[in-house]
């Protein structure tokens, strides 16, 4: 009997599943163990994470300014290492940038001054200061050469004064004397002379040459003719040079002749005393 209930029970559909979940609880370890077996398999394939790597500066050509990539400004970086390299990186990248905008800066700089240079050319302002230095160099020239000759002159007279009248000591001082002060006096007219003429030349021709362009300039500025007004700008600067030349050279020829007015009085003294000295005879 009792063996006929077991086969029974077997065949019960409540039986059934009690046996079957009896079977399940017995294999669940294993399926678990292997589980984890493939789970650690497959753990070893997996592939690392990619280390972060900051993304290099494009640098464009000096004629264009490089831009900054946004990634620079909101990174996402796994550590202090590469926080630390994308700084480097970031650095470098705004130092070329700077390094353009110079470069940009000093190229806009001479495009300006090669243009500000043939305007210049094309004016004609180079050559006509050109011109005026010539003219100044020219007229100095001519003086420096008048001055020379008169000097040689001045020599030759005073050779001449000396060859003659050689048979008396004292004539001949006498001759030299009068000789040197002749000298002098022709000096002193020629010294006179030099100063007036530069006087003149300055409180007349200079000055007033000074006011007539300053009135043109005056006049160029309020047509607003500009050109005009920087052309005679350097017309004025230039006979500024000239009548600062001639005022140094009227001091110069001012302190000759006071050199010349005290020559001539020490010259003047010594005759007189001779001429005394001569009338008198010597004391016996």
């Amino acid at each position: 009997m009792k063996s006929q209930r077991q086969t029974t029970a077997k065949f019960r559909p409540g039986a059934q599943r009690s046996v079957q979940a009896n079977q399940n609880s017995q294999k669940q370890p294993k399926q678990d163990q292997k589980k984890e077996k493939v789970n650690k398999e497959e753990q070893r394939h997996i592939p690392p994470p990619p280390s972060y790597t900051p993304p290099k500066p494009v640098i464009q050509s000096s004629q264009t300014i490089p831009s900054l990539p946004i990634s620079y400004y909101s990174p996402i970086i796994p550590d202090e290492k590469q926080r630390v390299r994308h700084d480097i990186e970031l650095l470098k990248a705004k130092l070329l940038h700077l390094e353009a905008e110079e470069a940009e800066i000093l190229s806009r700089k001479e495009q300006a001054e090669t243009q500000v240079t043939e305007a210049v050319k094309q004016a004609g302002l180079g050559e006509q200061l050109t011109k005026y230095k010539t003219q100044s160099e020219q007229a100095e020239r001519r003086k420096i050469e008048n001055e020379r000759q008169s000097d040689e002159v001045l020599q030759s007279e005073i050779l001449s004064d000396k060859t003659k009248n050689k048979e008396n000591d004292e004539y001949q001082k006498d001759n030299k004397a009068n000789s040197d002060f002749k000298v002098m006096e022709i000096k002193h007219a020629q010294l006179q002379e030099r100063v007036r003429v530069l006087s003149n030349e300055i409180s007349g021709s200079t000055t007033l040459h000074l006011v007539e362009l300053e009135g043109e300039k005056q006049a160029a500025i309020a047509s607003k003719n500009f050109r005009a007004a920087q052309r005679i700008t350097l017309e004025i600067t230039e006979a500024r040079k000239q009548k600062e030349i001639l005022e140094t050279q009227l001091i110069v020829a001012r302190n000759d002749l006071s050199l010349n007015e005290q020559e001539l009085s020490k010259i003047d003294e010594v005759q007189t005393q001779r001429q005394q000295y001569l009338e008198r005879g010597p004391i016996n």
